[in-house]
């Protein structure tokens, strides 16, 4: 961070240089840029059309309250000129202007993401550049970047796209596309059609994005979310991610990655969060009975839970333990719930965490009739017991049997691989000699390690909870023999044994090696 009233103004414009660069097909120099920048950059390094961009370097960031320095200032109009060439369009024109989106682009953890949206003058830049650095908190670069308009006509619109479904994992594009709107307006879960729909409005957009979808997926080395705007028929790609999915939907994806070459088996075992696993091994609706269905909808999060159902009204907490319908955004406190119906088009926002979901389209709430109305008219009374299947997408009757869950071909193969993994077994209690250390975060987990090795021990239990499991664990090296895991915990257990196993220094001679139960 650099402070005003520096004596080497020759040293200034040097830095100034290094502060302001714009978006190519190489990542941004320097440590101060965000993350937002580099993916950017990685985009047009894979050939993919983004709207032209520069980034601000963290670096550049004046004190609180004291002004940009001239130079700096001088560099990002610089910067703007260079995106009015790069666009065809001028700040400020009187048809077709150019307008720009400032945006806060976080460096590190716990920085906020302020952002100033159709900035359309020179002075307003700067001013905007300024007030995103003042809101935001933590170290932020900046990225300045054109905007293109989803709203502009016919052909015209934004959408998200995943390369693979996320749901379920099988190959092929899965989204949606809302037309008219502009990408930054957009509510994936509230707005669009099938992403089929693009293909008609605009077919040499579709292509386009089908042509990339595989491009990215390759560049990035894994699924990916793609947001995109469709202008006037032409596709610009606004931003790419290792993409949300569904818990089966990550065990798929990680062994189709395998069976295409794209990771070993190895790889793989590090890529499923082993939450994820654990929320495959729970309990499912037994086949061999009726059920009453009153609402029907997509999955947003796995699981299957029953409770009565309480309707969201604002101001009021949820209890715990209740079903809480809730039609608008979901609230935090929903963690509280044993289960949640939403309306969400999708639930592209819960796909991997959270409580079992449902997502109901035109799901309405009637506070004074005291039920909430599903889209094809049936009722879900407020202080009913229901039960809700969140993989299957449904809201039932009462609390109907349940069984344990059954192994799919592709977990099966995951399990396999973790199998052959040798040295770290699963066990249900610890075993002489073990010295145990209770699964915590990544940091706390290494300095347990670290202490238990340093006072000497040979032998090391990893301990889940009683609970579910919330902790995706990357362990250090060290003497592992085994997980301590309890019932209905075995899948995940099997999947950490054999992290472990890879990370595993083996004991001192002469120290028995731990049983499996």
């Amino acid at each position: 961070m650099i402070r005003c009233g520096m004596s080497m103004p020759s040293a200034v414009h040097e830095a100034a240089r290094r502060w302001v660069q714009p978006l190519g097909a190489h990542p941004p120099a320097g440590g101060g840029v965000g993350r937002t920048a580099r993916r950017l950059a990685a985009l047009v390094s894979l050939g993919l059309p983004v709207p032209p961009a520069f980034v601000i370097s963290e670096e550049g960031r004046p004190a609180p309250g004291d002004p940009l320095p001239a130079d700096l200032s001088q560099r990002i109009g610089d910067g703007v000129r260079d995106l009015e060439r790069r666009s065809g369009r001028r700040l400020g024109a009187a048809r077709d202007p150019l307008r720009l989106a400032v945006r806060a682009d976080p460096v590190g953890e716990g920085a906020g993401f302020p952002v100033r949206l159709g900035v359309g003058a020179h002075t307003e830049v700067i001013e905007a550049v300024q007030a995103v650095w003042a809101a935001a908190g933590g170290a932020v670069a900046i990225t300045v970047q054109v905007m293109v308009d989803g709203g502009r006509d016919a052909a015209s619109g934004s959408g998200i796209v995943f390369t693979r479904d996320p749901l379920t994992g099988s190959p092929g594009a899965f989204g949606r596309f809302a037309a008219g709107v502009h990408g930054a307006e957009w509510d994936a879960d509230a707005d669009g059609e099938p992403l089929y729909g693009l293909r008609a409005r605009a077919p040499a957009a579709f292509d386009t994005l089908e042509a990339a979808l595989p491009v990215v997926e390759a560049g990035f080395g894994d699924m990916c979310e793609v947001r995109f705007t469709v202008e006037s028929g032409v596709l610009w790609v606004l931003q790419a991610r290792p993409g949300r999915r569904h818990p089966a939907a990550a065990v798929r994806i990680a062994v189709d990655f395998v069976d295409e070459g794209l990771l070993a088996p190895a790889q793989a075992l590090e890529r499923v969060p082993a939450p994820a696993v654990a929320r495959l091994q729970l309990p499912v609706l037994a086949s061999d009975q009726a059920l009453t269905v009153l609402a029907r909808g997509r999955s947003s999060s796995p699981g299957v839970a029953s409770g009565r159902v309480q309707l969201e009204t604002p101001g009021a907490e949820p209890a715990d333990g209740v079903v809480l319908v809730c039609p608008g955004p979901v609230p935090r406190a929903a963690a509280r719930a044993a289960a949640l119906v939403t309306s969400g088009a999708d639930g592209l926002r819960r796909l991997a965490a959270g409580p079992p979901a449902v997502s109901v389209p035109g799901l309405e709430l009637d506070l004074l009739a005291g039920h909430a109305v599903a889209g094809d008219g049936r009722a879900i009374a407020e202080g009913a017991r229901v039960t809700v299947d969140g993989a299957a997408g449904v809201v039932i009757e009462g609390e109907p049997k349940l069984v344990g869950a059954q192994l799919d071909p592709a977990l099966a193969r995951l399990l396999d691989w973790c199998d052959g993994v040798e040295g770290v077994v699963v066990v249900g209690a610890p075993q002489d000699g073990h010295v145990v250390i209770d699964l915590q975060d990544d940091v706390a987990l290494a300095a347990a390690v670290h202490e238990a090795v340093a006072a000497g021990a040979e032998r090391l239990a990893l301990r889940l909870p009683d609970g579910p499991l919330e902790i995706d664990p990357r362990p250090p090296h060290g003497p592992w023999a085994a997980v301590v895991a309890g019932p209905g915990q075995d899948w995940a257990a099997r999947l950490l044994a054999a992290r472990l196993g890879l990370r595993r220094e083996r004991p001192a001679a002469g120290v028995a090696e731990g049983q499996a139960i």
